[in-house]
């Protein structure tokens, strides 16, 4: 390498946006685009790709809310692009999340109502993450609690 490049290499170093969020599994790389996050992310991260359209009310509460599941899950949260909502099928006017799997492949897209509790339990069946929860002694999302049954009349089975 010459000297030329190596002063440049470290004059620009500090210039790059690397850097832990407070607590959260994203990186920032504020001079990258959502497609080369997206990219960057592969093999890494599991993402949740988020069209606002018509913002869901209570989105930045429930992430708040699960931000230690985000975290567990390898999850970084990636805000889509407009060019990109053609490629995934999402339209301007709805709010929309899509999980892609550290393989790169969609795995689920939910439509103007998200629900994380059952986004963490498809990821937490998938193959990959259940190896990851093995070596990490971590256990499951906790099912929702089932309704309770009526109780049966007499002669009733």
């Amino acid at each position: 390498m010459s000297f030329f490049a190596l002063l440049l290499l470290l004059f620009l170093w500090p210039l790059t946006a690397f850097g832990e969020v407070s607590g959260e599994t994203e990186v920032i790389r504020d001079r990258l685009s959502a497609r080369e996050r997206l990219a960057d992310a592969q093999w890494k991260s599991r993402v949740l790709l988020i069209f606002h359209g018509r913002q869901q009310q209570d989105w930045p509460e429930q992430r708040e809310r699960y931000r230690k599941a985000l975290k567990e899950r390898d999850l970084v949260v990636i805000q889509g692009e407009e060019e990109m909502a053609d490629a995934y099928g999402v339209s301007s006017s709805d709010f929309t999340l899509i999980l892609i799997g550290k393989d790169g492949g969609v795995k689920a897209k939910q439509v103007r109502r998200v629900n994380l509790p059952q986004l963490f339990r498809l990821i937490d069946a998938m193959p990959m993450r259940r190896k990851e929860m093995e070596k990490r002694q971590q256990t499951p999302f906790p099912e929702e609690p089932k309704e309770p049954k009526e109780p049966k009349g007499p002669g009733e089975h």
